[in-house]
């Protein structure tokens, strides 16, 4: 019976030892759950700040996205007025060069008529200048006349200086013939 004492004791010291073990694992079990609930909190709530700021960074490049859109709508209405100008400007060269080339014909041209003016000019200089002759002239009148129309009317004219009736105020240019 000792013997079955002591057995029933060992088996029963065991029996205190598993559910003292257990009690304390269970304890040990309870922290570690707790932990691990307190952790998967702390993980549920990072979780939900890193979806707000997926959310917010969604938010920002579907707003960059649109500014891009219309920065882009910006930059070929520019390209295209940039070309519209340029296409204005190009014509606007052109117009000036032709009328650069009209122009340099036309100094061209004048230069070549003033070189055939100053060469008839010399050619002329260089005759004998034949004396104006007038024309037989009706009869002097006693004094000069009044005005061109009564030289015309006498048939006088043209009238040059030195002849019967002529008056410098009828000759407007100071060349000596009145009434031209």
């Amino acid at each position: 019976m000792a013997r079955w004492l002591g057995a029933l004791a060992g088996a029963l010291a065991l029996v205190i030892g598993i559910f003292a073990g257990v009690a304390i694992e269970e304890t040990s079990h309870s922290r570690e759950a707790a932990e691990l609930r307190a952790q998967t909190d702390r993980m549920a709530a990072q979780l939900a700040d890193a979806e707000a700021a997926a959310s917010s960074a969604e938010a920002a490049a579907t707003e960059a996205g649109d500014q891009v859109d219309g920065l882009q709508e910006q930059i070929t209405d520019l390209t295209e007025e940039l070309s519209s100008e340029t296409s204005k400007t190009e014509e606007a060269v052109q117009a000036a060069a032709d009328a650069r080339t009209e122009v340099e014909e036309a100094v061209a041209t004048v230069g070549e008529r003033d070189a055939r003016i100053q060469e008839l000019e010399a050619q002329v200089s260089s005759m004998a200048p034949a004396a104006p002759q007038a024309p037989a002239a009706p009869a002097a009148p006693s004094s000069s006349y009044a005005n061109c129309s009564e030289v015309r009317a006498a048939g006088a004219a043209p009238i040059y200086a030195g002849e019967p009736g002529y008056g410098r105020h009828l000759d407007r240019d100071g060349d000596g013939v009145g009434c031209e």
